[in-house]
């Protein structure tokens, strides 16, 4: 039951620690004025590189899999609330090389959001986030979770996201099996 409490702890923590940072966007220099534009774009595709350390379920696990971004975007103007945000979808496969283990797939819908309200720039922008998905392996009966996310986007323009993110899994049964941390690296590439 410690781990349900701890659980429920670090998400609520993630969410109370946010307060927007009120950077100003320059009239000229640096950064550019292009940083301080609006942008959005619809269907980001992304890799990603994943790796999941449950509690008791023959881990650690590592894998890869595909993103998609529904919504991306980007305002570091002078309005409140978060510069940068999306909304994904992505799906993964992961493997352990502990013995008798086969392949897991976990899959996740989520949103993040930036701490700062206006960021100013396109790299080391912290985010946190929230995501609902389902984990599945032969071993494993299918499980559905929420997660805790927090992260930086590396380098965030809008032709190139690359972000780490850590987050920790909180299953709807197995709890003491199954919950424990993620990590995922991202790089997400604008084709259109």
């Amino acid at each position: 039951m410690s781990r349900l409490l701890l659980s429920c702890l670090l998400i609520a923590a993630t969410f109370a620690a946010s307060a927007p940072a009120e950077a100003a966007c320059p009239d000229s220099g640096s950064p550019s004025v292009e940083v301080c534009e609006y942008w959005n774009l619809l269907l980001m595709p992304a890799l990603t590189s994943t790796v999941y350390l449950p509690g008791d379920a023959g881990g650690p696990w590592f894998g890869a899999g595909v993103e998609v971004a529904l919504l991306t975007w980007a305002d570091n103007g002078p309005g409140r609330g978060p510069s940068q945000g999306r909304v994904f979808l992505d799906i993964g496969g992961l493997g352990s090389a502990e013995d008798g283990t086969g392949a897991m797939f976990l899959f996740r819908a989520g949103a993040s959001l930036s701490f700062e309200g206006n960021a100013s720039r396109t790299w080391l922008i912290p985010y946190y986030g929230a995501a609902i998905g389902g984990l599945d392996e032969k071993n494993i009966d299918f499980a559905g979770f929420v997660e805790a996310q927090g992260g930086l986007h590396l380098w965030y323009t809008p032709q190139v996201v690359v972000d780490v993110e850590g987050g920790y899994l909180l299953p709807f049964s197995q709890v003491d099996r199954l919950s424990g941390p993620r990590a995922q690296l991202t790089a997400a590439v604008a084709w259109w």
